[in-house]
């Protein structure tokens, strides 16, 4: 198995070493072109999660968006992923890299939970201001003529952000697991 281990793929990088025991499993991420595929990875998980998410919102639209063909949808959907993603960014990496490893991880889940709607109140209310006043502007050329701050569309945009920070955790905790 060592021989298999140290073996080279066709391209000439060790992938097989992933196999290994997690001891054994030095740097799973090789190095390509000088750049850490690491941050690869992150760039392919947002793109693969924006495109996802607008491919969803494209097939289940609100009636008002019918009007629109389905690749102006897509489109539109796509740009308000891309438009709200740096604070699904926020929201995750403070989650992944500050909430888990600071209370979680300490079993200080109540405070945890505390810190967690700290972190997500202000991102909820930034993401409300981003859809009125950058996204529905930019996407339909005018502004939205629905309350911005209902508790309905409040709760949305917990959940959409949530979404992200909770599919991102499950995969870290996948990868560090297998």
């Amino acid at each position: 198995t060592k021989t298999l281990r140290r073996s080279q793929s066709v391209i000439g990088l060790d992938f097989l070493h992933i196999l290994g025991s997690r001891s054994d499993r030095t740097n799973e991420f090789p190095k390509l072109a000088g750049m850490n595929p690491r941050y690869l990875w992150h760039i392919a998980f947002w793109l693969v999660y924006t495109l996802i998410y607008a491919y969803l919102s494209t097939a289940f639209p609100a009636p008002s968006d019918l009007e629109y063909p389905w690749i102006m949808r897509f489109w539109r959907f796509w740009q308000s992923e891309l438009l709200h993603l740096p604070v699904k960014l926020v929201a995750t990496y403070a989650f992944l890299y500050g909430l888990v490893p600071k209370f979680v991880l300490s079993r200080n889940y109540w405070l945890a939970l505390g810190m967690l709607l700290v972190l997500l109140l202000p991102l909820t209310a930034l993401s409300r201001l981003i859809t009125y006043y950058v996204a529905y502007p930019y996407l339909y050329d005018e502004l939205p003529t629905y309350e911005m701050l209902s508790i309905r569309r409040m709760l949305y945009s917990v959940l959409d952000i949530a979404s992200a920070m909770t599919i991102s955790a499950t995969l870290a905790l996948l990868r560090r697991r297998l």
